[in-house]
């Protein structure tokens, strides 16, 4: 039997084995997990959160460059074509 056989108006009718029996074991093997004998010291647990202080820092720094000074500019060139047309309208009058 072919796989163009088991396929019959878009719907397969073949049931994958072993499907739920793997999922079970990988729940089991996830839930059960095994001590970490591990010590970190203070001068590496200080430097891991430094570490991650700094990812957390460049990633809203990254943010801000981004949007920010762009939205930071076009608000000046708004505000300036404003000014240009006030003054032009002070002028006319």
């Amino acid at each position: 039997m072919g796989a163009h056989d088991a396929i019959a108006g878009g719907r397969c009718f073949m049931k994958p084995r072993g499907h739920s029996l793997a999922c079970a074991i990988l729940v089991a093997a996830l839930a059960m997990p095994g001590p970490a004998l591990a010590y970190i010291g203070p001068g590496a647990g200080l430097s891991a959160i430094g570490t991650a202080l700094s990812v957390v820092f460049a990633v809203v720094f990254l943010i801000v460059g981004f949007l920010w000074y762009p939205l930071k500019r076009l608000l000046r060139r708004s505000s300036a074509a404003k000014r240009g047309a006030g003054k032009a309208a002070a002028r006319d009058n």
